[in-house]
């Protein structure tokens, strides 16, 4: 019986690949065979699932901020606590996935750099659903008398810039990225009702 392969976990497995390839080779040189040797499949195989470099490249951003809005809006998150806790909980989680995966940040800033790329316009694009979320989440956690009543959006822009900044120290300070999390985790605090 053939075996039943996962293809997001493949794709998954690529782009982390390719950001490895790209952070040891940069990314001009990085072509889509060194990356298949990275990830131990064939050149035809990761062709399957990207026709280029750049398709590469932005599977990874929205992989990533498609994932972590899945994940927040599942029924086994959204069930779990009242907005307050959601909104500690999530952010987290944001963090903790960041560690997981720092090398991969710090490789795809690096290449978002080279690139010459709008680095603030792309993540902002992608993730314009997380903030939407956590809008709807502040506002309900300000109906319920959770979170101070506060400008929502000012709020967003605060908690998205201070992930952002963790992000940025983790891949390139590690050693104040700590002192990130516990700015971020003590705004939070200082937000509730």
């Amino acid at each position: 019986m053939p075996k039943k392969i996962d293809h997001e976990e493949r794709k998954n497995l690529i782009f982390r690949s390719a950001l490895r390839v790209f952070g040891e080779y940069g990314y001009k040189e990085t072509n889509l065979s060194l990356i298949a040797q990275e990830c131990g499949l064939s050149r035809t195989t990761v062709y399957q699932y990207f026709s280029s470099i750049d398709d590469v490249l932005h599977y990874a951003v929205k992989a990533g901020t498609d994932s972590l809005f899945e994940r927040y809006t599942s029924p086994e998150w959204q069930g779990t606590c009242g907005p307050f806790e959601l909104l500690q909980r999530i952010i987290s989680d944001i963090l903790d996935r960041a560690d997981e995966y720092k090398t991969e940040i710090t490789n795809f800033i690096l290449v978002m750099k080279t690139l010459d790329m709008d680095l603030d316009e792309t993540i902002h694009h992608r993730t314009v659903k997380l903030k939407l979320f956590l809008s709807r989440l502040i506002r309900k956690g300000q109906t319920e008398g959770e979170i101070k009543q506060t400008d929502t959006a000012d709020l967003v822009g605060k908690i998205i810039i201070l992930i952002q900044t963790y992000c940025l120290h983790l891949a390139f300070f590690e050693n104040q990225a700590k002192q990130v999390r516990e700015l971020l985790e003590s705004y939070i605090l200082s937000v509730k009702a």
